[in-house]
């Protein structure tokens, strides 16, 4: 009912980053009133769980910046947010889109700056990375989102679709099409730190799929060969 769509909007509740719990006791008015001074997005994440939702990478600058992300786990939820663009004038915005859309009050000018700093200064970083995965990878670009972990993954759409939804779409008899995702680094993180100093190529293959591939676990909650990423972790980890 699109006529009344504002008004059974008003009506729904999440959970949010504003609580340490998983109570949906949120509404969209509650989060308009919080936003931080030039906000003009609604941020959210859809994910598996309250537990992926809630410690997801995506939302490491967003926290750091004190926005509030409103989290969704429920299936109804990614369908919700693919019928809806906006609340009260405010854009929805994934916090795993590709473009975050933060205002230059929120650092969003900064932190374009920023980034592209960093991909000059770490130019062999990322050039090795693309080497070593490959046609794994759409592309692999430094991260500015991240705080504390090493990596993420990034899709074309600004609406990454969950592996619930797939399950879902897959259950329903729709063939999906394989996606390729852009890899994002943390090069101040230990990890890929420890990966970059390493000169054997074949061990650092081995950590740029790691790291890769942890990334697509926390994203995606599973993966396609999960034997050879054990295989590969263990050989690492046993030197």
């Amino acid at each position: 009912d699109y006529e009344n769509r504002e008004s059974v909007m008003k009506l729904l509740r999440f959970a949010s980053t504003v609580n340490d719990n998983s109570a949906e006791n949120v509404s969209l008015d509650d989060y308009i009133s919080r936003m931080q001074k030039g906000q003009d997005k609604i941020y959210y994440i859809t994910a598996d769980s309250y537990e992926a939702a809630a410690n997801s990478p995506y939302l490491e600058t967003l926290k750091k910046k004190g926005i509030e992300v409103l989290l969704m786990w429920q299936r109804v939820d990614e369908w919700l947010m693919g019928n809806v663009s906006e609340y009260a004038g405010k854009e929805f915005v994934s916090a795993a889109a590709s473009d975050l859309k933060l205002s230059d009050e929120l650092g969003g000018k900064e932190e374009k700056e920023k980034k592209e700093t960093a991909a000059k200064e770490n130019k062999d970083l990322i050039e090795r990375f693309k080497q070593a995965l490959g046609d794994k990878v759409k592309d692999v670009e430094i991260s500015t989102r991240l705080t504390d972990s090493p990596s993420c993954v990034i899709s074309d759409s600004n609406r990454m679709m969950s592996n619930q939804m797939k399950r879902l779409l897959e259950a329903s008899g729709q063939k999906l099409p394989d996606e390729k995702f852009t890899l994002e680094l943390n090069p101040e993180h230990a990890l890929v730190k420890k990966a970059y100093a390493e000169i054997d190529e074949s061990r650092f293959k081995k950590w740029a799929e790691i790291i890769f591939e942890q990334a697509l676990l926390a994203d995606q909650g599973g993966l396609k060969d999960p034997s050879s990423f054990v295989k590969n972790l263990n050989e690492l980890l046993m030197g």
